[in-house]
């Protein structure tokens, strides 16, 4: 069954293989390059020779704007001389043309065999994560297999022990648990948290600006009085007021919170959307 050092030598291939593959598509993308660069200077030469041309062509029709005669006897010997010329270039324009075709031939050639080979390049490297993929999941057993190995148990029922082949619960943990939460003597803590609807929350007026509320904590299921630490959330106004982290009359079951600003009412704090959010810390 493969092992870590086979994945790591299977990675290392395909990174290899992926290296030479790069290489050979900027060789390739050089190859192009020099195409393109012939294809340049052949460009400008055919530019150069018809440049040519035409200015033969416009001295041949300014002699003969003049007298036929006398351009004739006068320019009997550079006028063949300029048409042998002329012929010449005539001659050579369709082979620079068809060699002009060829390179534009194999640029076009040249770019379709890049594209196939980024195209291969891409299927490689594709087929390469798959690969890698099931050869990680063939080793995912084994790791999880050494790294649980006489921790975890899960019993008929669905139970799971940690530490403990005899879970009595759906998860439960024997031993010491890192940042696991104690009292001073030495007893584990639970912890719980609440948000009262702003919708539901039943504020009472006791005084002048002053409001309270009782929370119910009963859901916790608290055996003795924790510690509740609070907070005031609301859509405005709330940054304000005072009291919201001062607790009264706590117990197991809950704790009344006093809040006052200016001169608060119950209704506005109820239109103000106030509510509390608790935490609490016991056994």
């Amino acid at each position: 069954m493969p092992n870590e050092d086979v994945v790591k030598d299977d990675a290392r291939e395909l990174q290899d293989k992926n290296r030479n593959f790069e290489e050979q598509m900027q060789g390739a993308k050089d190859g192009i390059l020099r195409l393109w660069e012939r294809n340049r200077h052949q460009q400008e030469r055919i530019a150069r020779l018809e440049n040519r041309l035409q200015l033969v062509t416009w001295l041949a029709c300014a002699f003969l704007a003049g007298s036929v005669g006398l351009f004739v006897f006068m320019t009997r010997g550079p006028l063949s001389s300029l048409q042998s010329q002329l012929a010449g270039l005539q001659a050579t324009l369709p082979s620079l043309q068809e060699r002009l075709a060829g390179f534009d031939r194999a640029q076009s050639s040249g770019e379709k065999k890049l594209q196939e080979m980024a195209a291969a390049g891409e299927a490689r490297i594709k087929q390469a994560e798959t690969d890698l993929v099931a050869v990680v999941k063939k080793l995912a057993p084994d790791i999880l297999a050494t790294v649980f190995k006489n921790a975890v148990y899960v019993d008929s029922s669905g139970n799971v022990g940690v530490g403990t082949a005899k879970p009595a619960a759906k998860l439960h943990v024997a031993g010491t648990l890192l940042g696991a939460a104690r009292n001073a003597a030495g007893k584990g803590l639970r912890i719980a948290a609440g948000k009262m609807d702003p919708q539901k929350t039943s504020w009472q007026q006791y005084s002048t600006g002053g409001i309270s509320v009782d929370i119910d904590t009963s859901s916790a299921g608290f055996s003795a009085t924790p510690q509740y630490f609070t907070s005031l959330g609301g859509h405005t106004n709330n940054w304000m007021a005072q009291g919201a982290t001062s607790i009264y009359q706590p117990t197991a079951r809950g704790f009344r919170i006093h809040v006052s600003y200016r001169d608060l009412t119950a209704a506005q704090a109820q239109e103000w959307g106030w509510y509390i959010n608790w935490i609490a810390v016991g056994e």
